[in-house]
């Protein structure tokens, strides 16, 4: 902040998830002083004389490199200090008003339902040996019965095996599963938990004996599965946008992003604390995460230490400005 003679006072900021209220804010130094911050998202919070919270902001930043995937500008208040792209260029703007719009588009991948998907291929940290949760976000352009949104899923007589989230052909989703000791099983999350042309977030979870399947946060359906670990015979690679076998292809027509793999089973309460914010990658449990936000290029990146990265075939780029992330 900067005080009616254009000095600089004090910068407050917090890592991570979004609280209300001025708790857990903490002083980081005079401006013109910095740490480096190991998440992905920065909470910036101007203050008045009296200490009383004057506007906020939050910043999102690449895992990889500090640039932000959204950028945010607040109207008529006095800015202080800021970092350039390399994070080393501060700068002081004078004490008067600026003005500028807030943009929150984010970059997201859109499928066409003919032949647009990610490869994702066959790697070891994606046989989840028992607990498992999926999670995404997706905005459905149209319903086409076992569209694959992320899945490995084979399913073609007597060969069945791997998991998946797949639209169940009606205004809801399926959460596949092939255990050992049982056949495969389609949760159906049930009507009208879907609505086309809107973005929703989904999740399907298992402990080793249930089943759950989630929309938006609220559970939509559960199953009683016991069983001793998820079944890979045959093995099929796992893909975002399709759902693939030797004998059928169901295409996802719509947009997708922020798509988790988990070897933990996430509950409720971690699902819904998470829906609206972007990972680091590091998360205990997270086997994969693909947040589909790079803007350009054929490769999507897997934020996690393991580097699964994906390759885009025939799915363009395009912006979202409706996306709660």
């Amino acid at each position: 902040s900067v005080d009616a003679k254009g000095k600089s006072n004090i910068l407050l900021m917090r890592v991570g998830e979004a609280q209300q209220g001025v708790v857990g804010l903490r002083k980081t130094g005079l401006i013109g002083e910095h740490e480096e911050i190991p998440g992905v998202s920065v909470r910036l919070m101007g203050i008045d004389q009296k200490a009383i919270a004057s506007y906020l902001v939050t910043l999102y930043f690449s895992a990889a490199v500090l640039v932000p995937d959204a950028l945010g500008v607040l109207e008529n208040v006095d800015i202080g200090c800021y970092y350039d792209e390399d994070a080393n260029s501060r700068k002081r703007p004078s004490a008067s008003s600026v003005s500028s719009n807030v943009s929150s588009k984010q970059a997201v991948l859109t499928f066409d339902g003919q032949d647009d998907y990610i490869d994702l291929g066959n790697q070891p940290e994606f046989k989840i040996a028992k607990e498992i949760t999926l999670e995404a976000w997706v905005y459905c352009e149209a319903q086409v019965r076992e569209a694959g949104i992320i899945s490995n899923v084979f399913d073609t007589g007597a060969a069945k095996s791997g998991y998946g989230l797949l639209l169940n052909g009606k205004s809801g989703i399926f959460f596949a599963l092939k255990t050992s000791s049982q056949k495969i099983i389609y949760l159906n999350s049930k009507s009208n938990s879907l609505t086309l042309n809107q973005w929703h977030h989904i999740a399907g979870t298992y402990d080793g004996k249930e089943m759950k399947v989630y929309v938006d946060g609220v559970e939509k359906a559960n199953r009683a599965l016991e069983s001793s670990g998820i079944d890979y015979k045959p093995e099929n690679d796992l893909a975002i946008g399709r759902y693939n076998d030797n004998n059928e292809t169901h295409l996802f027509k719509g947009k997708i992003a922020e798509v988790r793999l988990w070897g933990v089973t996430r509950t409720q309460a971690e699902i819904q604390k998470d829906i609206s914010r972007r990972l680091i990658g590091n998360e205990p449990g997270l086997e994969g995460y693909w947040p589909l936000n790079e803007g350009s290029g054929n490769t999507v990146s897997d934020r996690t230490s393991h580097g699964n990265n994906g390759t885009i075939n025939g799915a363009t780029w395009g912006t979202a400005d409706d996306l709660q992330l």
